[in-house]
């Protein structure tokens, strides 16, 4: 999860030809460090909660963005007792 990303989903970037994914476009995106990159945009589905959903991913690190969990409008638990973290729709 990443509070800083407004996006949907990043991916690793060799998963690109595995995963059935279909271009849409390249975007801007800003940086933390006040850079602004371009990167490919995909668009694909992914499960959650027993429901079909599409999503935009982009390759990157592994993140679930703020576009996603609010769209799904979920609560993000986080057990740091535990070293858990659970995603509630």
């Amino acid at each position: 999860m990443d509070t800083g990303f407004t996006g949907d989903i990043l991916f690793p970037a060799e998963l690109t030809e595995k995963l059935d994914l279909k271009f849409v476009s390249y975007d801007s995106f800003q940086l933390a460090a006040d850079q602004t990159i371009a990167l490919p945009v995909y668009r694909g589905q992914i499960m959650l909660a027993r429901a079909m959903l599409e999503v935009e991913m982009m390759p990157g690190d592994a993140l679930i963005g703020m576009s996603l969990l609010q769209a799904i409008g979920s609560r993000l638990i986080l057990d740091f007792d535990r070293a858990r973290f659970e995603l509630r729709a």
